[in-house]
């Protein structure tokens, strides 16, 4: 990761499900700005952890579906 970035966390066309079954996200894309704090809710067992965790690596994104400051979070 570049050594000053934005912060910005992105997923583009993003599709993940557990195990091959149930599809949490199919083509889900979206932006989080760096530097602001950002809010999501809905209702139970709509995706929110799941999100979180593949953003933290907690969960394995696909390849390039989850980026931090443009760079896939796998490089």
């Amino acid at each position: 990761l570049p050594e000053q970035g934005t912060g910005e966390i992105s997923a583009r066309d993003l599709t993940f499900g557990y195990g091959g079954k149930r599809l949490v996200y199919d083509r889900f894309s979206v932006d989080f700005a760096g530097g602001e704090t950002t809010f999501f809710f809905g209702a139970n067992g709509v995706g929110k952890s799941t999100l979180v965790s593949l953003i933290n690596g907690h969960y394995e994104a696909p390849p390039r579906s989850v980026f931090v400051d443009g760079i896939p979070i796998e490089e």
